[in-house]
């Protein structure tokens, strides 16, 4: 799920990247952000670099799935579909869930948005 740093710029929230203590590059998919100042950059993404100070708020969102009744981390988002990852969590409870294990003490599993409930936090930069 990227970096998942997003910004509030002129009361929108767009995703964003940190360039240094000063300058944050707003991204954005949508091209009537031509008309704000953006330019398209690669073909694939519009984006506007703004000083830190012009932005209301930046944060880092952190995406959660209670799934069978335990918490997980959501590290990517496919449609319809997530990747939940546990770590520090039983290996029984995992194999029972159907996890695969990717890494020492590390599992995850795709499965349905429909089969969770998905919570988002935010955390200021």
């Amino acid at each position: 799920m990227k970096e998942n740093i997003y910004a509030i710029y002129n009361g929108t929230e767009y995703e964003a990247g940190v360039v240094n203590d000063q300058e944050v590059v707003l991204r954005s998919d949508d091209p009537a952000v031509l008309n704000r100042g953006f330019v398209l950059y690669k073909g694939i993404k519009y984006i506007k670099k703004v000083k830190r100070t012009e932005l209301t708020d930046i944060y880092k969102k952190y995406y959660q799935a209670t799934y069978q009744n335990y918490q997980f981390v959501v590290t990517e988002d496919s449609g319809d579909k997530l990747l939940i990852i546990a770590t520090n969590m039983d290996y029984k409870i995992c194999e029972q869930l159907g996890m695969k294990m990717v890494d020492r003490g590390v599992y995850q599993k795709w499965i349905q948005k429909t089969e969770v409930e998905l919570s988002i936090s935010r955390k200021p930069l």
